[in-house]
């Protein structure tokens, strides 16, 4: 195969090869395949033996689709010989007395097929060996003068219904379907109609009118919730939603599958109670019922198919995904120890069965991206920040920047007025160029040069079946997608499921996975500008012929174009070009590797071993080119001018500057365990218990390379060691190096496991579990101790009591549990470890870092949580509704305490001496609201969750410590972990417009008491919670015959943020100044419209400090946002048939469409304050199973 690709032609490669685009620090890079076409091509050849190997899984299933009309009986047998195998024996002079044959026949096995093909013939058959044997037929094997039907009942995907019955109306007697989902009928009258009916599916009657073979596909129910039986998926056992007495939310395949994108977390926030995004905190990331650490981590731990998951999940293909279970409780998620105490995701990727036909699923998409709103950012106006700019001008700010060694850049308004007062130009001349500036909005440009409508592209197919001893699934996906920068992504995926079933008590299962993901950046974003000075306003990124313009970064355009008399490299910033000269890539190569054997040695009794390899393989590479500027200014900064002779001294070699990260994750487990399940009267028993082995092996290097030019492939070397002087102002420094070039860490953990439960009349189970981790991550002490962390659980179902009378109900169960879980941080060790650092110019040595102390108490932290939960399903399934109440109490927290200053190592420590408390309840309730020919099913999932402090050692009580800190740990006891406080507010002042506050309960304008140590943390605000107390989301589905709509809502309530304003002191110098300087004060009467404060000369930070963080700038985030709406209209058409398709979706999405209300009329997104929001996406796609 060969594709044409930037800077190139790659014939190994699958997709575009990152070493041609990036190149090789190789010299032999273009006289050989790259490493990654090697890999590449490794996962085409797994590929193909997959494919052969599935195909003659596929031949031995016997599983045939066959469809003649009025052939002959010979021509039949030729095309069984081709699909299946087997060869048959018999006489020519006996076929010549066989009848036509119409057979319309799919997916069914060998026995059907002959059943059919033999109905009503003078002739029968026997099987032997791979042989079918035609004999004549007997008075004792003759049909009955009765006909009858054999068939086959499946599911809308084609999959084997089990167990599900087939009544004849009007009469008694019934059939069932066996383990490949057939039947027979041995004696059936003309025109009998035929009741099929299965638990969770539709009824269909079908009128038989004398087929010897029919197949019956029956659809899900929707008109009831979830009757299907769900099973919990702990990482270690299936657990039936029934049994389970831990809190647990389920996520389907249906539901996960509502929206349209190449990751899985970013699905998970809209579907399910408990779990949040949090984008507010100092540590963002997904979290389960909140917070159960400190300082510690704070997401929760990701299993996929039964072990933790190392890498970076959204490496994994999520058209990959059959469900996901998340578990809430001790009771629940104890059994994974000391990674549980933030809730468990397990993550179940799609399997096949034994005894399954052979059916593919293909999925196919496209998203757009919508340009961004740039004009969402409260940016002030270009003739807003002019007039500040003429204000400070003519009070002489930054006159004395003029005279600054470090050349400070200014504005183009400041130049002008420069010119101005210089002689240089006229006032006439200054103010004609200044008028033309005020109408300019760098957003125009950054909207019509550098965004884009981006275009995402995903292909996905699963094939899988299966015969009586094998079952099989191979996939393969490929996202290409490309964001509203031009930033590129592209990941391909391969993914092959075997297990067999050896004799009658061996099964073996086998995974292998294979990702390889390519990133590379896009164009510069709004606001990624920085410098010395931040983007004004009204900067232009091109002028009217569209040639990039220069931006003063760093240094004044006037000295830039003056220094060293044209001897040095083009030192201007151009932001419209830049990015194609600097170029960062990401590639990533992730490998799951799996086994596990299950021997049962009894009927009830088993014993397993599993063992997963995973490794994860990362390069990133920066790649500034000699054009880019990052590569210019280094450049210049370290050369020498010798003006006499003419001569420059580079003490860094012209070119480009190339930077390699590397990362290499290895994670290794290994678990053997034993299982017993007995049932017996009215009892039943289950228990599990085994050990692990766990490591965790991670090495990355860093490595800089100066002066590097790609064709000739060269490099240059510069000294790291010695100070060489600035050549803007003279100051002696060091060439940037990348730091220490290589780290290495290697986590062992060895656990023991078990879990139990038993359940009485399937009305009463009670459960416990406990789990043991040593690690070398824990101290000496900790490890000596084998105190385990454990759990208990018991379930009441209630409603099967004689006596519970409340007829509304039909099913009523009550769970209680109590436990404990661990919370582990990979960064915290109990030996003392130091990092290399830069040479020092000095001694001309190695200089090194403490990374750690030695702390042989170091343990992990500890979440105990007693839950109590309601589960009730009301009659008719109509109503389903689930309830949990929980508390939670962390110990072992980390945190600071003092320590002896003359130690050498600071004033405090980090040790297991913090705690906090947690609580909340989740509430999910489903419910078919219309159930007519219009259906309607409204879903609610809500969540209130509240933490605390309990102990924490704060070192100063200082206000100025708090206050601005929304996203900051505040750790004040009896308060939340981020906790809002702001300074009291008193209003501006009448005369000035000063802002106002109170220092001893006195109306204050002495900032640097209001703001200094005299303010404690008593004399100020507090208002509530950084993060959300109140969440979940509301969705809606109307269904109307083959078209269902879903909308949903996500809602956050209960908490507060700081929204940004003004701030004088920075406003040349910062990245961002509001928009509301526009109604700031300007004279007397102006406080009893506005709040904010006038603009002085010379104005104080202490100022700004308290007007930034007092109460006026405090809102409630309050908010519901429409977070998308999914339409999916499923085909069924006769002609489908023809073309061996069972079942085709039309599907389409629209996501982030927005907020649709909010408590703050600011206009603010509370979730998004000074970066913009996620961009609409709309995605089409067509869901095909064959």
């Amino acid at each position: 195969m060969e594709l044409k690709i930037a800077g190139g032609i790659c014939k190994d490669a699958a997709f575009s090869c990152p070493s041609a685009i990036s190149g090789t620090l190789q010299t032999t890079t273009r006289k050989r395949h790259c490493l990654t076409c090697k890999r590449l091509r490794m996962i085409k050849f797994i590929f193909f033996l997959t494919v052969i190997f599935s195909f003659q899984a596929s031949a031995k299933s016997q599983l045939l689709t066959l469809s003649f009309t009025n052939v002959s009986l010979e021509t039949v047998f030729t095309e069984i010989r081709s699909q299946s195998g087997y060869r048959f024996i018999y006489t020519k002079e006996e076929l010549q007395q066989s009848k036509p044959v119409s057979i319309n026949i799919k997916s069914a096995s060998l026995e059907s097929v002959l059943r059919v093909c033999f109905y009503e013939q003078p002739f029968t058959y026997k099987l032997s060996g791979r042989y079918i044997i035609v004999t004549k037929r007997t008075d004792s094997n003759k049909p009955m003068n009765s006909s009858g039907v054999s068939g086959k009942v499946t599911n809308q995907k084609g999959e084997p219904l089990i167990g599900a019955t087939i009544t004849m109306k009007n009469k008694n007697n019934a059939f069932s379907t066996n383990s490949k989902g057939e039947f027979t009928i041995p004696v059936l009258e003309q025109e009998t109609v035929l009741i099929i009916s299965n638990v969770g599916y539709e009824t269909v009657e079908y009128k038989w009118k004398g087929e010897a073979y029919i197949e019956i596909a029956l659809s899900q129910k929707i008109n009831q919730l979830s009757e299907v039986t769900i099973n919990l998926s702990t990482g270690f056992q299936l657990i039936p939603k029934e049994r389970a007495t831990g809190s647990f939310s389920f996520i389907d395949n249906k539901t996960f599958n509502q929206q349209v994108s190449s990751d899985i977390m970013s699905r998970l926030e809209a579907v399910t109670n408990s779990f949040y995004v949090d984008r507010s905190s100092s540590s963002p990331g997904f979290r389960i019922r909140g917070l159960s650490s400190i300082r510690g981590p704070k997401s929760p731990l990701i299993i996929v198919d039964n072990f933790p998951f190392e890498g970076n999940i959204d490496n994994l293909n999520p058209n990959d995904i059959e469900n996901i279970s998340i578990m809430k409780d001790a009771a629940a998620a104890s059994i994974w120890g000391t990674k549980a105490g933030n809730g468990v995701i397990v993550i179940t990727t799609k399997k096949s069965k034994f005894n399954q036909p052979i059916t593919t699923e293909l999925n196919i998409n496209s998203t757009i991206t919508l340009k961004p709103d740039l004009w969402y950012l409260p940016q002030a106006s270009a003739s807003d920040y002019i007039d500040a700019e003429l204000f400070l001008f003519s009070n002489g700010f930054r006159f004395a920047d003029t005279n600054n060694i470090n050349k400070p850049p200014f504005s183009p308004v400041y130049e002008l007025l420069f010119k101005k007062r210089n002689g240089k130009i006229t006032a006439t001349e200054a103010d004609a160029a200044i008028n033309q500036l005020h109408s300019q909005d760098v957003r125009n440009d950054f909207n019509k040069y550098l965004y884009k409508t981006g275009l995402s592209q995903q292909y996905a197919i699963t094939t899988k079946g299966g015969s009586g001893n094998h079952a099989w699934l191979l996939s393969a996906g490929f996202d290409n997608n490309s964001d509203n920068l031009s930033a590129g992504y592209k990941r391909g995926s391969v993914r092959l499921q075997n297990t067999f079933r050896i004799g009658n008590r061996l099964l073996l299962a086998t995974g292998a996975t294979l990702i390889e993901s390519y990133s590379n950046s896009g164009n510069l974003s709004y606001r990624a500008v920085t410098g010395n000075i931040g983007l004004y306003p009204y900067a232009r990124l091109a002028d009217e012929n569209g040639i990039a313009m220069p931006y003063e970064k760093l240094y004044r355009l006037s000295y830039l174009d003056t220094v060293g008399a044209g001897r040095l490299l083009n030192w201007h910033y151009y932001p419209l070009t830049n990015n194609r000269f600097e170029t960062f890539t990401q590639k990533t190569r992730n490998t799951l590797l799996n086994v596990a054997l299950d021997y049962k040695l009894a009927k009830s009794l088993s014993v397993n071993l599993l063992y997963q390899l995973e490794r994860e393989e990362a390069e990133g590479i920066s790649n500034y080119s000699a054009n880019s500027y990052f590569a210019r200014d280094l450049v210049n900064t370290f050369s020498q001018i010798n003006y006499a002779s003419g001569t420059v001294i580079n003490k860094i070699p012209p070119g480009g500057i190339y930077d390699v990260a590397n990362e290499s994750l290895v994670g290794s487990n290994f678990r053997s365990g034993v299982n017993y399940a007995k049932q017996w009267q009215k009892s039943e028993l289950i228990f599990i218990a085994g050990s692990e082995i766990r490591q965790r092996l991670l090495n990355t290097g860093k490595f800089r390379t100066y002066g590097y030019i790609e064709d000739p492939l060269s490099s240059g070397t510069v000294d790291n060691i010695n100070l060489y002087p600035s050549l803007v102002n003279g100051t002696n420094m060091q060439i940037p190096s990348l730091g220490s070039p290589y780290s290495k860490s290697n986590l062992r953990f060895v656990s023991f496991f078990g879990n139990a439960s038993y359940t009485l009349n399937k009305k009463y189970t009670v459960s416990t579990s406990a789990r043991r981790d040593a690690s070398n991550q824990f101290g000496v002490s900790t490890n000596n101790k084998w105190t385990p962390l454990w759990s208990v659980g018991g379930k009441y179902d209630i409603s099967k009591e004689k006596f519970f009378r409340l007829k509304p109900i039909q099913s009523l169960q009550l769970r209680l549990s109590y436990g404990y879980s661990g919370n582990v941080n990979p960064n915290k060790l109990a030996v003392t470890t130091t990092s290399a650092s830069s040479m020092s110019p000095y001694t001309q040595l190695p200089t090194y870092a403490f990374l750690s102390f030695a702390d042989p108490e170091l343990r992990w932290e500890k979440v105990g949580t007693i839950n109590g939960g309601i589960d009730m399903t009301l009659k008719g399934n109509r109503v389903k509704a689930s309830l949990d109440y929980y508390i939670k109490k962390s110990i072992d927290l980390f945190g600071v305490i003092p320590i002896d200053y003359t130690s050498g190592i600071g004033i405090t420590v980090e040790k297991n001496v913090a705690s906090m408390a947690t609580k909340g309840f989740d509430l999910e309730l489903n419910s078919l609201v219309i159930d007519k020919s219009i259906k309607w099913i409204l879903d609610v999932n809500f969540s209130m969750n509240k933490d605390r402090v309990d102990r924490y050692y704060i070192s100063s009580q200082r206000g100025s410590l708090f206050v601005g800190k929304q996203n900051n740990i505040t750790g004040i006891e009896g308060k939340p972990v981020y906790a809002m406080f702001s300074y009291k507010w008193a209003g501006l002042d009448p005369a000035t417009g000063d802002p106002q506050g109170y220092f001893a309960g006195n109306i204050s304008k002495d900032y640097s008491r209001l703001t200094g140590a005299s303010t404690q943390i008593t004399d100020l605000n507090y208002h509530g919670y950084v993060l959300p107390t109140i969440f979940g989301s509301l969705g809606n589905t109307i269904t109307w015959k083959e078209l269902s709509v879903t909308a949903r809502l996500m809602y956050k309530f209960g908490h507060y943020f700081r929204r940004p304003g003004i701030e004088y002191t920075s406003l040349t110098v910062s990245q961002f100044q509001h928009k509301e300087i526009a109604e700031r004060w300007q004279s007397p009467g102006d406080e009893k419209f506005t709040n904010i404060p006038s603009m002085p000369y010379p104005n104080s930070s202490n100022r700004d400090a308290f007007y930034l963080n007092s109460q006026i700038m405090v809102e409630r985030a309050d908010h519901i946002r429409l977070q998308y709406i999914s339409v999916n209209y499923s085909l069924n058409k006769s002609w489908m048939k023809k073309l061996a398709i069972k079942r085709m979706d039309f599907y389409s999405n629209m996501n982030n469409i927005g907020i649709i209300w909010s408590s703050t009329k600011s206009g603010i997104d509370p979730e998004y304050l000074l970066t913009i929001p996620p961009s609409l996406t709309i995605s089409f796609g067509i869901r095909t199973n064959f």
